[in-house]
């Protein structure tokens, strides 16, 4: 059985679909690219060198105004946001190899 940690973030309300559906097909490229790198780089820091995780995104808020986000905390990010629930799941030991 996978243990798993509930984290919440702050994104563009525009990716709700393509991280909660997989469903790019309303993206940009370079939306999908940052979504996709914000993932990646989250995934990243919450393992650690011995670690990976996956991020499962399970559902999010109604989307609201924000001067901010969770992915590009600059002024330049204002926008309708939604807060993410993301299931966290351990996912690789690089030291012991194989999968939990």
């Amino acid at each position: 059985m996978s243990n798993f940690e509930i984290i919440r973030y702050n994104l563009p309300a525009y990716w709700a679909s393509y991280l909660i559906n997989g469903d790019g097909s309303g993206l940009h490229k370079a939306d999908r690219v940052a979504a996709d790198k914000f993932v990646e780089n989250e995934s990243r820091e919450l393992g650690g060198e011995d670690q990976a995780y996956r991020l499962d995104f399970a559902g999010c808020s109604d989307p609201f105004f924000s001067r901010c986000n969770d992915a590009a905390a600059d002024w330049q990010s204002a926008g309708d946001v939604c807060t993410f629930t993301v299931q966290r799941h351990e996912l690789i030991n690089k030291h012991k190899g194989g999968v939990r």
